[in-house]
């Protein structure tokens, strides 16, 4: 409520427009933000006036000056716990749980991410940005964090999955950590092996995408990863290309020795291929020679 003395109309049953009424209006709508400011974060967005507030010409032109106020301070929760600008501020598009938003805060990619918010009408009227799960899934892809982080950010994810319409297919261009070290996007492209100690997992071959086994969740495969095992990775594109150009990559100088160690032994666990005499194999002489040779 606000208690002021205004100048009224001579029969004094309206308030009397002009620099006086305007000057009290502007002071009210200060001491609003100190208001909004002193209730607990996850109240301050019930504060904001809704479009639907004017009662009056005096009531619209109130509400204009709260709203413009507010946009000028920081006070709007962020996930970090840190008060943010609305100008700077954007909002996740999820029914996200605080875990989710501290994740995300962490990565230092999202600086004005606010706590967890359902969508407000007040929110676009203060300029703050909409972040889709598509948006989220871009952004992510410039983030260095342990597998760990990621996994934890996949469970919460995972838990939306079956409630959010359509949200499978906007995570689509997810990234995943690679046990190589790589982050690459989309699920769609990576194999959650059955043995994290396949020593092909370590070589960084373009196009064999390994999910790090402490990034492994469930929701990579409901994304469109394959499991996959020794034969699998043995018959994969990737390796059959690195197999194929062993011996001219170990003539320029690269140790033939990891990647004839880790066919082989996928080789033990899924038999031979009519290729792989292709695959350079260090001689006695110290030459890189051709299996078959």
């Amino acid at each position: 409520r606000i208690i002021a003395t205004l100048p009224l109309e001579p029969d004094r049953r309206r308030v009397r427009p002009g620099p006086g009424t305007d000057q009290i209006l502007v002071e009210a709508a200060t001491a609003y933000c100190d208001l909004v400011m002193a209730v607990p974060p996850a109240d301050r967005l019930s504060l904001v006036p809704t479009p639907g507030f004017p009662r009056s010409e005096l009531d619209g032109q109130l509400r204009a000056l709260l709203v413009d106020a507010l946009r000028n301070v920081a006070w709007l929760p962020g996930a970090d716990g840190a008060d943010i600008h609305p100008a700077r501020a954007e909002w996740l598009d999820l029914p996200a749980s605080e875990r989710l938003t501290t994740l995300l805060a962490q990565s230092g990619a999202f600086p004005g991410l606010l706590g967890p918010v359902r969508s407000h009408p007040a929110l676009a009227e203060l300029g703050v940005r909409r972040l889709s799960a598509a948006g989220l899934a871009d952004r992510l892809l410039g983030v260095e964090q342990p597998p760990s982080w990621w996994w934890a950010v996949y469970e919460e994810l995972g838990a939306l999955v079956d409630t959010v319409p359509g949200l499978v297919e906007e995570l689509g261009g997810l990234p995943v950590p690679l046990v190589d070290g790589r982050l690459v996007p989309g699920p769609a492209t990576a194999l959650l092996p059955d043995s994290d100690r396949l020593r092909v997992t370590e070589l960084s071959l373009p196009g064999l995408h390994v999910v790090h086994p402490d990034a492994a969740h469930p929701l990579l495969a409901r994304l469109g990863a394959r499991r996959a095992h020794a034969a699998d990775l043995l018959d994969h594109p990737a390796v059959l290309e690195a197999v194929e150009r062993s011996v001219e990559d170990a003539e320029a100088g690269l140790d033939p020795a990891p990647l004839a160690e880790a066919v082989l032994e996928l080789v033990a666990h899924a038999g031979p291929r009519h290729w792989l005499g292709a695959l350079a194999l260090p001689a006695t002489d110290g030459l890189p020679t051709r299996a078959d040779e």
